[in-house]
């Protein structure tokens, strides 16, 4: 079944009567689409920045940036940085702020400031 595109209307009310137990649920049954990993295909011809956060999406984003590794060749060019924080990167956003810089810094060939 296809994706729908949300609307302001299904964004506004995507969470209405949702608890953790229910969201649980709704992820468990997620189509093969929702894994981070399906999209690796897609991104094996770019370079990519990949983050994740050690209490939270660490294992996702790993399990993406050694899924597009391992079937690129010749091999993609693929960051993986995991940060030791919660998924919102909360107390490390100014380093995160600082990976991307550098990430995007080198993609130009040039120095980060």
């Amino acid at each position: 079944m296809p994706l729908r595109k949300p609307t302001s209307t299904t964004l506004a009310t995507a969470l209405v009567g949702a608890d953790p137990e229910s969201l649980v649920s709704e992820v468990e049954r997620a189509p093969a689409s929702w894994v981070l990993a399906s999209a690796a295909p897609a991104l094996r011809r770019q370079s990519l920045l990949v983050v994740g956060a050690s209490e939270g999406n660490a294992a996702t984003t790993r399990a993406l940036a050694d899924s597009v590794r391992a079937g690129s060749r010749p091999a993609a060019a693929v960051t993986s940085l995991t940060f030791q924080t919660d998924h919102g990167f909360a107390d490390h956003r100014v380093a995160l702020t600082g990976a991307v810089v550098t990430w995007l810094a080198a993609l130009s060939g040039k120095t980060a400031p």
